[in-house]
């Protein structure tokens, strides 16, 4: 099943330093359990940084794991998607 629509999950901004080991395995555990999923999953942080993308979301955008990983989100979306969607969404739900 494919949807066009948007949906963001924002994670907190995580600093390796600081997650505990079994948030970083719990995250890690999540990781797997999406990487085979058909919908497009992306995690990202507060600061709208890719945490993680699975496999559906990088054969869409027709990117590898490494052109993904530690972006920005307004600079890996198409122009405009990103202020139109993404920044109104969260503005609105403060």
């Amino acid at each position: 099943m494919h949807s066009d629509t948007t949906h963001a999950k924002l994670a907190p901004t995580t600093d390796d330093a600081q997650v505990s080991p079994s948030t970083s395995d719990r995250f890690r555990e999540f990781e797997a359990v999406v990487e085979n999923v058909e919908e497009m999953i992306a995690a990202v942080d507060r600061d709208y940084r890719y945490l993680m993308a699975n496999r559906a979301f990088l054969n869409y955008r027709g990117a590898l794991r490494e052109q993904i990983m530690g972006r920005l989100l307004a600079d890996v979306l198409n122009p405009g998607v990103f202020e139109s969607v993404f920044r109104i969404t969260s503005l609105s739900t403060k």
